[in-house]
């Protein structure tokens, strides 16, 4: 998300250790100084949080998670570098603890239920509060710092649509020690970044992610097929409606040959008989008339025509 100069992301660590961006959702501009968004969280996945200041000035970046403070980044002078990466809660100078994303236990426990009312409110969320400050001189940090109180069990009662929430990795340890700044702030109201973390068929769920196009198409033709199925539809339905009704094209017939069942012997009987009577009705014309007269071929009533010649 971009904001006043500032670009805000989060990226989750893939099976093959290379961290991508994750989408983001229903971004919307709050206000002049804040902004938010939905991204879809997966179990078990580390995540960092990154951002960057395309004006180059000093600020100090804090992170919240769930309500709890994680800690932060400060982008100074001179200028190394204007990103910065928060990924691990920092215990030691040179030993932190990785954020990921985690399951959340339910309960019917009624102590959750009366104890974490707040807490429950600030679940499901990342935030950066980014300021404008002065920072002091760097100095090595000595105290051992308590890892916050994450919230990994909530009652039923007050689940909220919420699936998940975020707990700490293993120890990491780092050969380069770590620094604390002290600062002193610029600015009264930081610009703030929120991100509203959800499993992603809650967020298709809530219609937070939209089917594609494509999707949309495929899922209408296949509800269309169940319902309407061609192989049930009457054959006779389309020449049976007035609306729509298909145009016939007429079709020139060629001439087939007449089949008889042979296996009626009325049938046959039948047959023999009109075939005696034409014979004799040719012989008696053929007495008759002069060698040069035409033969006249007679259609039966049965609709079967039969060659005297």
């Amino acid at each position: 998300m971009l904001l006043n100069g500032y670009n805000v992301w989060i990226t989750v660590d893939n099976e093959d250790m290379h961290p991508s961006p994750m989408p983001e959702y229903a971004a919307r501009v709050e206000n002049d100084r804040h902004t938010s968004c939905y991204i879809p969280s997966a179990e078990g996945k580390q995540f960092s949080i990154h951002w960057t200041d395309t004006q180059r000035r000093q600020t100090a970046g804090y992170c919240y998670i769930d309500g709890s403070s994680v800690g932060g980044k400060v982008i100074r002078e001179p200028w190394n570098s204007n990103t910065v990466k928060h990924d691990a809660f920092q215990l030691t100078s040179t030993t932190s603890t990785p954020f990921r994303f985690s399951k959340l236990e339910l309960t019917d426990d009624d102590f959750y239920l009366d104890n974490t009312p707040t807490k429950v409110q600030s679940m499901g969320v990342i935030e950066v509060k980014i300021y404008r400050v002065i920072p002091g001189q760097p100095r090595q940090i000595t105290d051992a710092s308590s890892l916050p109180e994450m919230t990994s069990k909530i009652h039923e009662r007050s689940k909220k649509g919420l699936v998940h929430g975020v707990a700490f990795g293993g120890v990491r340890q780092s050969y380069v020690p770590s620094t604390s700044v002290d600062v002193q702030f610029l600015d009264q109201t930081p610009i703030v970044f929120t991100f509203r973390y959800r499993p992603i068929d809650v967020l298709r769920a809530d219609g937070i992610i939209p089917e594609s196009s494509d999707a949309t198409a495929s899922s209408a033709s296949s509800s269309l097929s169940k319902s309407n199925p061609k192989s049930t539809a009457p054959k006779t339905s389309a020449s049976s409606s007035s609306k729509g009704k298909e145009k016939q094209i007429p079709t020139k017939r060629k001439a087939s040959p007449v089949v008889i069942d042979l296996s009626d012997d009325e049938d046959i009987s039948s047959l023999e008989e009109r075939l005696r009577r034409a014979k004799a009705r040719k012989a008696a014309a053929l007495s008759k008339s002069p060698p040069a007269k035409k033969v006249k071929r007679e259609a039966q009533s049965s609709g079967i025509v039969i060659d005297l010649t």
